[in-house]
Order: C-alpha cells, then sequence, then structure tokens
C-alpha cells in the first residue's frame, strides 16, 4: 500500500512540475513597457513593449511606390537576435512589410523569410551606430528598393519591391516589435511617416535637410504623406497620425499579441543554438518521468497487458501535451509548438518504455 501511494505521490508531483513549467511565462508579460523619455522628445521601446494601429491605410490608387522616413535611434544587444523595428502585416506571410534589424545590421522585406532560406528578395546593410540619432529613408517602386541614411543612398536592390498590404481593415501596423510579440527592438523613435509614392532623391535630401534645420520632419504638397506619426508630446496613451487620415496609434497599457500561432514549427536555423538544444531536452526528458510513473501506476493497479499501457501512456503523455500547448496560445511570451508536443509525446512514451526493463 505504501509503494502504491508513493508512486501516486510522485506521478502527481510530476504532473505539477509539467504544468508548472509549461504554463508559466518566462518573464513577465503584463505591462507594456513602451515609455516616453523625460528628458529627451522621444518614445523608448524595449523588451515587453510596443505600439500598433488597429488598421491601416486603404490602398485605392495604382501602385506609384512606397516611402517610409523613420528618424531613430537604435540601442543594440549584446548578443545577435532579430528585432522589428515596425511591421505591417495583415496576416499573410508573404505579404507583411518588415524593417528590422539583425545585430547592427538593418533589415528590410516584403515577406517573412527572416531566416533567409526561400532566398527571397531583401536588404541587409549596416545603419546608425548605437546612441546615433539618424533619418532613414526606404524608398520603393516597380525599379527596386532604395535605402537612404541622413539622405546618402547606402544600399539598393532592384529585385526588391516593397508594398502596403491590401486590405486595410485586417492589418495592423506594429511599432518596437512583432505582430507576435516576440521580436522586441530596443531604440528611441523620433518621427515615423509613410508614403503611397516614391519620392525622388532630391526631395529626401532636402527632407534631410529641413530635419537637420528643425529637428522634425517637415512636409510639403503633393509631397505628404498619409500617415506621419511624431514622438515628441511625451505624454499619453496614443499618438495621432497629423496628416488628414484618424489613424492612431495606440500604445496600451498591458502587453498583447495580436496574432498566436496555434501548434507552429520552429525556425530550425536556430536549431544548433545553446537556448535551442537546451528547449529541445527540456522537452523531450520533461515528459520521461511521468511516462515513467504511469507504467508503473498501471501495473501495481493489476491493469491491462504490457502494449494497452505504453498505448495509454502515450495518449496522456499526447493529450497532456497539446492541453499545455492550446493554453500557451493566449500566453503573450510562450509558443504553442508542433515540436513541443511531439518531444512531450516521445519522451513520456520513453519513459514508459524504459520502465518495461524494470517490471516483467
Amino acid at each position: 500500500m505504501g509503494q502504491k501511494l508513493f508512486i501516486l505521490f510522485l506521478l502527481i508531483l510530476s504532473i505539477v512540475f509539467i504544468l508548472f513549467f509549461g504554463l508559466r511565462e518566462k518573464v513577465s508579460p503584463g505591462v507594456n513597457q513602451i515609455q516616453w523619455l523625460e528628458n529627451e522628445k522621444g518614445l523608448y521601446v524595449d523588451g515587453n513593449s510596443f505600439a500598433y494601429t488597429k488598421s491601416f491605410v486603404e490602398n485605392s490608387i495604382p501602385y506609384v511606390g512606397v516611402t517610409i522616413e523613420i528618424v531613430l535611434k537604435p540601442h543594440f544587444y549584446d548578443k545577435p537576435r532579430f528585432s522589428m523595428i515596425l511591421q505591417i502585416y495583415d496576416k499573410t506571410d508573404d505579404s507583411q512589410l518588415t524593417i528590422g534589424q539583425w545585430d547592427r545590421s538593418l533589415v528590410v522585406l516584403n515577406n517573412n523569410d527572416f531566416s533567409n532560406k526561400r532566398r527571397l528578395p531583401k536588404i541587409y546593410t549596416s545603419f546608425c551606430q548605437t546612441n546615433e540619432i539618424c533619418l532613414l529613408t526606404i524608398r520603393s517602386d516597380k525599379t527596386g528598393t532604395t535605402i537612404y541614411q541622413n539622405g546618402n543612398q547606402i544600399k539598393y536592390n532592384p529585385d526588391l519591391i516593397l508594398d502596403y498590404p491590401q486590405v486595410s481593415q485586417d492589418t495592423n501596423l506594429m511599432v518596437g516589435n512583432s505582430i507576435s510579440g516576440r521580436n522586441p527592438w530596443r531604440g528611441t523613435l523620433y518621427d515615423l511617416a509613410f508614403y503611397n509614392q516614391s519620392l525622388s532623391k532630391d526631395s529626401i535630401e532636402e527632407h534631410y535637410q529641413k530635419w537637420m534645420n528643425t529637428g522634425k520632419l517637415l512636409f510639403e504638397k503633393p509631397l505628404e504623406p498619409l500617415l506621419y506619426y511624431s514622438f515628441y508630446k511625451r505624454t499619453g496613451s496614443t499618438v495621432n497620425n497629423e496628416m488628414e487620415l484618424s489613424l492612431p496609434l495606440m500604445l496600451p497599457e498591458n502587453f498583447i499579441i495580436l496574432k498566436k500561432r496555434i501548434l507552429r514549427m520552429p525556425d530550425f536555423s536556430n536549431i544548433f543554438s545553446e537556448a535551442m538544444k537546451v528547449d529541445l531536452l527540456l522537452n523531450y526528458f520533461g515528459f520521461f518521468p511521468l511516462g515513467f510513473l504511469l507504467f508503473f501506476f498501471f501495473t501495481e493497479k493489476g491493469l491491462w497487458k504490457k502494449k494497452t499501457i505504453l498505448t495509454t501512456i502515450l495518449t496522456i503523455s499526447f493529450l497532456l501535451s497539446l492541453s499545455i500547448e492550446l493554453l500557451q496560445v493566449n500566453m503573450v511570451m510562450r509558443d504553442s509548438s508542433l515540436l513541443d508536443l511531439i518531444l512531450n509525446s516521445s519522451g513520456g512514451f520513453s519513459g514508459g518504455l524504459l520502465a518495461t526493463r524494470f517490471r516483467v
């Protein structure tokens, strides 16, 4: 009787352990950490922070180009990582417009080929140094995409043609993070403007000179942007678009995720990283004791044959893991992962299989 209770105690402890580590947030997700700077007119983004719009501009005119101007000051992470300066995303991966940062390089693309596995058109280029305020201009039309820094061309790709997503009501502009909330950028934003036209080189240089002279982006018709957000007011939970269209940039009090994927596969480009290796081992061996103890629990009860018990262990491991992965969909800093489900189920079954060596 004592042995049965001890096995039951260990089994319950194993399930509690799995639930605790499976459903805890890796970092506290609650408060949106985006903040207005007190001593400097700008919006500081770091960690669990972001701003977003509830929709985007309706692109009703024939395509003539896209221009995006950003006044920013990047702060680089100690280790290389991919972070999003901004993302315009209509929930379809092949039409998202992303301006991001990998280590100390600017990354611009119009799809989700962040790891470059598919070799889709994109731009990688070095840009502003840390703690340096600069004006980035991304200009694109049917001839390709050009990146300007402080009025000077720094990169051109004739194969990359940027465009805004077409379904405005299903589209969000995310600033300082990805729509999944897992790619936080670190730095300060001062101005942000979006055009539905391709500015000329002379206009880009003129805008830079005006910015240098006044400290703000200035526009004149017909070269006005569709959206212009200035982060100079230092207060409030919204940043209004200063052009005619009413499309405020929201700074919610709590951190939220606009899109979570159910049972997604991870990015295998990072499979040999230390973090990925540890995660794989924990997901496999974390369920190992559960399977091991379940086998002894069922045999102590005198239930079923060995094959039936192993099948039951696999089913329980799968259902427990599936429940955790589905609950993680609504957790800010957790991923609902198909690979985790496979590893958890395999780990539980392997634990039961090992237990058969100790019980004939």
